[in-house]
């Protein structure tokens, strides 16, 4: 699933199906992410060039395999 270039809204829980593996969040997303958004089958995400937010565990599902930050990200990592 790929949102347009322009996307830059609110995620909230439940909305991605169960089944989904690859997300990109398009150019202009820049949301605070909270656990619960992404299915436990998302393997795939790439947040979008501009995306810039804080990162708590638990954001993550376990399945997740490959993430993609953009250029201006620029917040700590931590371990979770």
């Amino acid at each position: 699933l790929h949102l347009g270039s322009k996307f830059n809204q609110e995620l909230i829980s439940e909305i991605f199906p169960q089944n989904l593996q690859k997300l990109d969040l398009g150019w202009d997303f820049n949301q605070e992410l909270v656990p619960g958004i992404f299915p436990q089958n998302l393997q795939i995400l790439k947040l979008s060039s501009h995306f810039n937010k804080k990162l708590v565990p638990g954001i993550f599902p376990q399945n997740l395999q490959i993430l993609y930050l953009g250029s201006n990200f620029n917040q700590e990592l931590i371990p979770g």
